[in-house]
C-alpha cells in the first residue's frame, strides 16, 4: 500500500464517512487516535491510506484503516502485516509507529509518511528510466529484501527466520523527495513454507508481477520475490511491462509458459551484462534464477562499477 497520494483512487472504493454495518471511514479533520486526517491519499483492495498529523508529536504520518464491511480474513491480514512490520527496521523499508482501532472497530496502522511518490508514479511520468538510475534502484532494494528475507519475526507465538514479501510491484516502492527508496506494503507477507490466512485457490497481488509459481499456487521461496524484482527492474530500463497483456487468461499463459520479448529487443544499447541479469531474474524455473537478493544485489552491483561512476545512493 503505497503511502503517497496516488493519481487514480477506485471508483468503487467508499468515500469519506460512508457507513457499513455501523463503520464508516474517517472524513478530513477528524481524529484517528493522537492523529488528525489531513488527506486521503490511496486506496486499495482492503484499506485506505490517510496522511495525517500526529499532534502531539507534530509530525506527519500516513495511517491505513481497513475498509467498512472487511472480512474477518482481512482483519487477520492486517494484523499480522503489523507484527511483521514491527520487526523490520531497515533504511529502506517502511516503518510501523503504533497500531489500534479506530470507531466501529476498525483497526489501522500507523505508519511513516514518505514525500514523495512511488516507482508506479515515476515510470508513468517520465517511462523509460537511465540504465544506471534502474540499476541503482533495483540493488538498494535488493538490500531491503535481503534483510527483510532474513530477518527474524515472531509470528502468534512462533519465531520465523525467513521471510516472503509476495507482493513486490511499483506501487509498492515509495522515491522520497530527497530520492530515498522505500519497500512497503507487508500485508501479504508471509513466513517461508507457511500458510497463513489461506484462501482456498486464489491468487493474491497484482498479476502482472507475481511469479509463475505464484499463479500457479505452487510453494513460494524468496526467489519469487526476486522474480518480481527482475520484472520491475525489466520496466524501468525498457518503460514497459514485461507481461502487457490486458486480459488476465492471456498473462498467466504468457508468464507460465515464459514468453517474454527481450528487453535487448526494446532497447538495442541496453549492456550485455543487465540483458543477462535479467535474462536470468527472470527465468521460468526458480532454480534457473538469483539463488538469493544478497547474490543478485551482488551481480548489479559489478554491473553499474562497470556503467556509471557514482555509487547506487
Amino acid at each position: 500500500m503505497a503511502t503517497t497520494k496516488q493519481d487514480a483512487i477506485s471508483f468503487s472504493s467508499p468515500v469519506d464517512g460512508e457507513y457499513s454495518d455501523g463503520q464508516r471511514l474517517p472524513c478530513m479533520g477528524e481524529r484517528i487516535g493522537k492523529c488528525r486526517v489531513l488527506e486521503r491519499i490511496a486506496t486499495g483492495g482492503m484499506a485506505v491510506v490517510y496522511k495525517v498529523l500526529h499532534e502531539e508529536l507534530e509530525v506527519v504520518r500516513a495511517v491505513k484503516l481497513l475498509k467498512p464491511g472487511s472480512s474477518s480474513e482481512w482483519c487477520e491480514r492486517l494484523n499480522t502485516e503489523a507484527k511483521i512490520s514491527a520487526h523490520l527496521r531497515h533504511p529502506n523499508i517502511v516503518e510501523i509507529h503504533n497500531v489500534d482501532v479506530w470507531q466501529g472497530g476498525l483497526p489501522y496502522i500507523e505508519m511513516e509518511y514518505i514525500e514523495g511518490a512511488s516507482l508506479d508514479d515515476k515510470i508513468a511520468t517520465h517511462g523509460r528510466m537511465p540504465v544506471p538510475v534502474a540499476v541503482a534502484l533495483t540493488f538498494i532494494l535488493c538490500n531491503a529484501l535481503h534483510y527483510a528475507h532474513h530477518c527474524a519475526i515472531r509470528l502468534y507465538g512462533k519465531i520465523y527466520s525467513s521471510l516472503i514479501h509476495r507482493d513486490i510491484k511499483p506501487a509498492n516502492i515509495m522515491i522520497s523527495s530527497s530520492g530515498t527508496v522505500k519497500l512497503a506494503d507487508f500485508g501479504i507477507a508471509q513466513p517461508e513454507n507457511v500458510s497463513l490466512h489461506t484462501v482456498g485457490s486464489h491468487v493474491l497481488g497484482t498479476y502482472a508481477y507475481l511469479s509463475p509459481e505464484q499463479l500457479t499456487l505452487k510453494r513460494l521461496d524468496q526467489r519469487s520475490d526476486l522474480y518480481s524484482l527482475g520484472l520491475i527492474l525489466y520496466e524501468m530500463v525498457t518503460g514497459r511491462k514485461a507481461f502487457p497483456q490486458r486480459a488476465v487468461g492471456e498473462l498467466v499463459q504468457s508468464k507460465v509458459e515464459g514468453n517474454i520479448h527481450p528487453a535487448v529487443a526494446l532497447v538495442p544499447e541496453l549492456p550485455a551484462k543487465i540483458s543477462a541479469i535479467l535474462d536470468r531474474a527472470l527465468a521460468l524455473k526458480k532454480e534457473d534464477r538469483f539463488a538469493s537478493a544478497e547474490e543478485l544485489g551482488r551481480t548489479l552491483k559489478n554491473a553499474l562499477d562497470e556503467i556509471s561512476r557514482h555509487p547506487p545512493r
